[in-house]
């Protein structure tokens, strides 16, 4: 028997959603905030997600829990999804190398079939106005003995950059990752992220991947220099910090090509709500 599917609507309130799916959602409150969960502990539903923008659907692997939020003070509907995947069964920590050979491989496969359901659902690689739009085996950070990739930051820099979610790791690249990878995606009025985080050595819990799903009102809501969900403060000052952003990613992209790092140049940014603001070729046409 399969799980049951919950499907969120991009744009879907939560009194909406739960009208719409035949499964129990658990809810509760907290400074204006309206929390929906779907998960094994909280309604003993593990389900498999569809995640529903326009005439994209995004079908996810089987999930243990998904948690939503809503802005019911500002009348807002859900703007923040957050899906934890089922994970391949852990062998626990003292596991034989072979049953964690076999692990790793499933761990690994699940990483491709997820990052090709967001592909094939529509998704483009997103980056944010103050990423270099860099490509290639250079976003990744492997076990120094195993691969040299060009680096592109200073020695006392500490740069959270997105991984190229095009550039196809190999198993023995999977295993021989030195930090854990993060991957970006945006599409219309959708922005997508998914984590991965591989565990401790010694402690008996496995790896993990979460997919992050914001609307476009959530991630513009970022911006805003106070964090109190003002709209409007948000805007002037993405507005105004935009070309900030494209001076740092122009100094991280001088760096990269002369270490031979290859640039999407012919990335365009997306415009987030509509919001207008000077695109990065203009910007550095000036």
């Amino acid at each position: 028997m399969q799980n049951p599917v919950l499907r969120i609507p991009i744009g879907e309130k939560g009194d909406d959603l739960k009208a719409q799916n035949d499964l129990t959602i658990d809810q509760g409150s907290l400074a204006g905030l309206t929390f929906y969960e779907v998960g094994r502990i909280a309604t003993g539903t593990e389900p498999r997600v569809e995640i529903v923008s326009g005439d994209r659907t995004l079908s996810l692997p089987q999930a243990t829990k998904v948690f939503m939020d809503e802005d019911t003070d500002q009348g807002w509907p859900i703007g923040d999804i957050s899906v934890s995947i089922k994970m391949p069964d852990y062998p626990g920590k003292d596991a034989s190398d072979a049953a964690y050979e076999e692990y790793d491989r499933a761990v690994y496969t699940l990483y491709k079939d997820i990052v090709q359901r967001i592909r094939a659902a529509g998704y483009e690689r997103y980056y944010s106005p103050r990423e270099p739009r860099l490509t290639g085996a250079a976003t990744y950070f492997f076990e120094r003995a195993y691969k040299k990739v060009p680096i592109y930051w200073e020695d006392d820099e500490t740069l959270l950059i997105p991984q190229d979610p095009y550039y196809e790791l190999t198993f023995d690249d999977w295993k021989h990752l030195r930090a854990d990878p993060t991957w970006t995606w945006y599409a219309a009025d959708v922005f997508i992220r998914l984590n991965y985080s591989r565990r401790y050595e010694g402690v008996n819990q496995g790896d993990t991947f979460s997919v992050d799903i914001k609307n476009d009102r959530t991630l513009m809501i970022g911006y805003d220099p106070q964090q109190n969900s003002d709209l409007e403060a948000a805007i002037e000052n993405y507005k105004n910090t935009v070309p900030k952003k494209y001076r740092r990613r122009a100094e991280l992209e001088v760096r990269a090509r002369k270490n031979g790092i290859p640039i999407a140049s012919d990335y365009k940014d997306p415009k987030i709500l509509g919001i207008e603001v000077p695109s990065y070729e203009e910007w550095s046409s000036h």
